[in-house]
């Protein structure tokens, strides 16, 4: 396998460019944010590195943050008007309930599965028991 040698200087430059477009975002662009997270999202254990510096296990939350912060600065709409925003809403809002419950789509009833805020430490996976 070839080696360039910036293995050791990736993460640092990936950390210091999230904090460079997280700012370009608020204050120039804001869609800077998403084409830097389009371009990482991918790269999974290159992100991983970045555990090692503050805020740097949530990446992409930052970016997330600087575009909607940069969208709310320039006055524009966070999401823009849409006929399909109902179902958006509907879904997005049908998906929190069910795996707050704990339920698959068959019905079934999940060992465990809540994604609801300051829910038990043991109540955040996704695992589901299929047994009857």
């Amino acid at each position: 396998m070839i080696h360039f040698g910036l293995e050791g200087y990736l993460p640092l430059l990936l950390y210091i460019g999230m904090w460079a477009t997280f700012l370009a975002s608020v204050v120039w662009r804001p869609s800077l944010g998403i084409y830097l997270m389009v371009l990482a999202l991918p790269l999974q254990t290159g992100r991983y590195k970045l555990q090692d510096f503050p805020l740097g296990s949530q990446f992409i939350d930052i970016l997330l943050l600087g575009t909607i912060l940069g969208l709310l600065v320039k006055g524009q709409s966070i999401f823009p008007r849409s006929n399909l925003n109902r179902f958006l809403l509907l879904f997005a809002s049908s998906v929190i309930y069910h795996s707050g419950r704990g339920r698959t789509s068959s019905g079934r009833r999940c060992r465990s599965g809540s994604v609801i805020p300051g829910s038990p430490p043991g109540k955040t996976t996704w695992k589901c028991s299929f047994s009857r």
